[in-house]
């Protein structure tokens, strides 16, 4: 079994593209849809690495990844944001809350697998 991607966003114009990058570097997609918990998701489909709209509107996402965060078991979990170039504040609020990188919309639809590739099996997040 391929390690996972879990992917977290509102968009649904948006998420077929990064479904198809995530799937191209190897990688299985888990737990299609929104994650207001998303502590309990990881729990549930321990993905490799997580793909997250800062832009979410159906949940806390900075609050979910700080909690995320938090806990020790989740030590070496690949967390990728990505929001609206203009949204610079977003970008910064990913950061504070514990993204390993936050990218733009257009970087993670286009761009994803070589960031998953440089994952590798077993590595942390690429900077």
């Amino acid at each position: 079994m391929s390690p996972a991607v879990l992917i977290v966003m509102d968009d649904i114009f948006l998420r077929p593209r990064i479904e198809s990058q995530v799937t191209r570097a190897g990688y299985g997609v888990v737990g299609k849809g929104k994650h207001p918990d998303l502590p309990s998701a990881v729990a549930a489909t321990k993905p490799r690495a997580i793909v997250v709209s800062l832009q979410s509107t159906s949940f806390d996402v900075f609050a979910s990844i700080q909690r995320l965060r938090a806990d020790p078991a989740n030590q070496g979990l690949a967390v990728l944001g990505f929001c609206q170039h203009e949204r610079s504040d977003l970008a910064d609020r990913g950061r504070a809350a514990g993204c390993d990188q936050v990218v733009t919309n257009g970087y993670v639809s286009q761009q994803l697998g070589p960031w998953l590739a440089a994952l590798g099996p077993g590595s942390t997040a690429p900077a």
